[in-house]
This record gives C-alpha cells, structure tokens and sequence, in this order.
C-alpha cells in the first residue's frame, strides 16, 4: 500500500511574521527559548502544511483537551 505524505504540497505561500511579544521577567523561559531556529527547521527542509482533514483531526483533539480540563477543574487545587 503505497502512503503519500499528507502534509507536504508543491506550492504555498508564504505570510508575514508578527513581531516577537516580550515575556514577564518572572516567568522562566524554556530553553528553545534560547536556541535559534531558522525558517523551515523542519526534518525535510519544508513547512509543514497540514491537509484540511489533518485540522480537523487538530480540533477534535483540542476540543476533547478542552472538555478533559474543563472537566478537571473542579477537582484540582492550586
């Protein structure tokens, strides 16, 4: 069975970066913070672009993480 590789097309286009927003001093920075990654740091060089399914997919995750949060609140104490 041949797979072909979803999230990878011939065109795109690409957009504008918005500025870098600044971090409170208090909160600790992971440390790729501080690792310089260059456009397209990706395995195969190329941006990813997901296929509309692939977003789909992304949302019902996001959705069901949401609901599992959601449905912790009540029960975790800081």
């Amino acid at each position: 069975m041949h797979r072909r590789n979803l999230s990878l097309f011939d065109k795109f286009l690409l957009g504008n970066v918005s500025p870098e927003r600044s971090v409170p001093l208090h909160i600790e920075k992971p440390d790729h913070y501080y690792r310089f990654m260059p456009p397209l740091d990706t395995p195969s060089g190329e941006p990813e672009i997901k296929t509309d399914e692939q977003i789909h997919q992304m949302r019902v995750s996001c959705k069901l993480t949401s609901n599992t949060l959601k449905a912790c609140e009540g029960i975790i104490k800081l």
